[in-house]
């Protein structure tokens, strides 16, 4: 017996997870607090009354990482920012994301069952 797997189609490149947290932004030179609602390690997405305009640059700091984003959207809570696509940038926000609380929902998976479903394929 085979399986086949079939994916839905995804809207976004990362996977993303919500959050409900402070974070602190820099926009200029006011810092300012904010609530992530959710994030991925290509962008996020916070709940602000008074958000940025589209185009500004930003730096946030997720779990002791400093990160530089642009706005890219302005939602009816808030705004949404892509991180900036340099090394350094990508090496924070990876670190943030897989060594921090985010990792916490790839804890579901069980390996075993995995690990046997894939044995069954190969040699079953």
């Amino acid at each position: 017996m085979r399986f086949i797997c079939i994916e839905q189609p995804r809207r976004r490149k990362a996977e993303r997870f919500e959050r409900d947290e402070p974070i602190l932004v820099h926009e200029g030179a006011e810092p300012r607090l904010v609530r992530m609602a959710d994030i991925s390690i290509s962008g996020a997405r916070f709940i602000d009354p008074a958000p940025p305009a589209i185009g500004a640059s930003i730096k946030c700091n997720v779990y002791g990482q400093n990160v530089s984003a642009t706005v890219v959207r302005r939602t009816r809570d808030g705004f949404g920012v892509r991180f900036e696509d340099a090394v350094a940038t990508r090496i924070n926000v990876v670190r943030a994301f897989y060594a921090g609380e985010y990792v916490r929902a790839f804890r579901s998976v069980r390996a075993a069952p995995v690990g046997k479903a894939l044995l069954m394929w190969l040699f079953g």
